[in-house]
């Protein structure tokens, strides 16, 4: 990081601080460096945007980083590194464990959600892969403070874990249907227990086993393994042909039941939720009927809050409900536009507006708008007990109210 920093201070002509830093990073029409910075009391946090390995920076310090970083967890105060997370780099033959084979270490590659903790200044911070808060203060993350409340983080080391049960996997294990989280690092040693094999050939001969029992049983194991070379300190990764299909499908969520949503909106839940969990039915079930109340629920709003009516209760309607609103009037005044049989003057809206059509609309839209109605939704029953008697919402959807649970 420091040639970067020389960079930021000879283009801003300023000492590098993290005021300088942020808003040289954060300034208009810098989106060539390709990182965003999130930060968090003492610290913060600078993820890496994935690009092809075929683009590359005019800058010589910001192509470095791009090309062989995903994250780097930096200090406030001096700008100093605590950790970072190197982009995984995946072999795509045998040629470099057949080359290597002597001097590599091997570990198994779990299937998880991967979490860093660090403690610092009397605190422990969390850093995850989620898109909009992937730095927090543990505390403030209520599922992985639950997991790791009592985990020993000594002040100024972090430790890198994989989550393999509970709310943030991804997919589950039929290996470690029981154990819910794994150590991977402690600061920069590797803790997790190593794989024995003899030779090459067993190794080989174990994915292959892996690959083809995943395959029949339509269940994932591990991943694959994590080879550590101990005299270039690499480490490298190889996955197995039906994970990594599976994993390129998936949405980039850390909590499986987001992911969910995302795949049911573009028809993909049903050919891949049996790798992701051991209900698959009873998971489409609930994100159907769900759906169908959340639109339920809206349209209901729609027709009470038009032309201005129930202002009281439009009032109170979060931003991400007045959103979905005004888009379902676009809907209507798309639909009433298309009616040629009835005079306007006529027009009933029910004749073109329908339940067939929310759902549609909600199921289509995108999934940070579906997500802010779930967030808001029982602080809005909440604030419209006045309007009880209008049933507006079905708060005996078992559905809804689970899928809400498991989701934030």
């Amino acid at each position: 990081m420091n040639r970067f920093y020389v960079y930021i201070s000879k283009i801003t002509k300023c000492e590098i601080t993290y005021d300088v830093l942020k808003t040289e990073l954060i300034s208009e029409n810098k989106s060539y460096y390709h990182m965003k910075l999130y930060e968090c009391d003492d610290i913060f946090l600078l993820k890496i945007d994935k690009i092809s390995k075929n683009l590359h920076s005019l800058i010589e310090s910001v192509d470095v980083i791009i090309h062989n970083i995903d994250y780097v967890v930096i200090l406030k105060n001096t700008l100093e590194v605590i950790c970072y997370r190197e982009i995984p780099i995946f072999l795509e033959n045998n040629d470099y464990i057949l080359n290597n084979w002597e001097k590599l270490d091997i570990y198994t590659n779990y299937i998880g959600a991967y979490v860093s903790v660090i403690g610092y200044n009397n605190k422990k911070y969390c850093v995850t892969t989620c898109r909009t808060t992937p730095l927090s203060l543990l505390e403030t993350n209520k599922c992985l403070f639950n997991i790791f409340k009592d985990v020993p983080i000594e002040e100024n080391s972090y430790a890198d874990f994989i989550i393999i049960s509970g709310k943030l996997k991804k997919m589950v294990s039929s290996v470690y249907p029981d154990r819910t989280v794994v150590e991977i690092k402690k600061n920069d040693k590797i803790v997790c227990k190593k794989v024995n094999f003899s030779c090459p050939d067993e190794l080989f001969f174990e994915l292959e086993e892996i690959e083809i029992i995943d395959s029949i049983n339509k269940r994932l194991s591990i991943a694959g393994y994590v080879f550590h070379n101990r005299e270039t300190d690499e480490i490298l990764f190889t996955e197995t042909k039906i994970y990594r299909n599976i994993n390129s499908k998936l949405p980039l969520f850390d909590n499986c039941d987001i992911s969910y949503i995302e795949l049911y909106k573009n028809d993909k839940l049903t050919e891949i939720v049996t790798y992701m969990s051991f209900y698959p039915s009873e998971i489409i079930k609930r994100i159907n009927l769900s759906l169908k109340t959340i639109a339920k629920e809206l349209l209901n709003l729609y027709h009470m809050t038009r032309n201005k009516e129930n202002k009281e209760l439009y009032g109170i309607l979060p931003q991400s409900y007045k959103h979905m609103i005004y888009m379902i009037h676009k809907i209507f005044i798309e639909a009433r536009n298309k009616e040629t049989v009835i005079p306007m003057d006529e027009f009933d809206e029910k004749k073109t507006i329908s339940f067939e059509d929310i759902y549609l609309f909600v199921k289509k839209s995108n999934i940070d708008n579906i997500l802010d109605i779930y967030r808001d939704r029982n602080d809005l029953i909440n604030k419209a007990m006045d309007f009880k008697d209008k049933k507006i919402f079905h708060t005996d959807c078992i559905h809804t109210t689970t899928q809400i649970k498991l989701m934030f």
